[in-house]
């Protein structure tokens, strides 16, 4: 799964470098120039399993977007 970022319909690019198994938008995080992703440690073959969740944050800086925090480690 990949994150693609957006700008007023202008499409600025993926959120991170290599695809993960599993991101879900975490609104209650996120903030009118900040969008939270929630990443789940895909490594583990239960799915539904409760797991590692990295939260990276990525805001809106001017003229693009800054992932303020580094992505999950997996």
């Amino acid at each position: 799964m990949q994150a693609l970022m957006f700008h007023r319909g202008v499409f600025l690019g993926p959120g991170t470098v290599k695809d993960y198994s599993f991101l879900s938008l975490n609104r209650a995080a996120s903030t009118a120039d900040t969008v939270v992703l929630d990443y789940k440690d895909g490594r583990n073959v239960c799915t539904a399993c409760l797991g590692p969740i990295t939260s990276v944050r990525y805001q809106w800086q001017g003229d693009h977007v800054v992932m303020l925090d580094p992505a999950p480690p997996w």
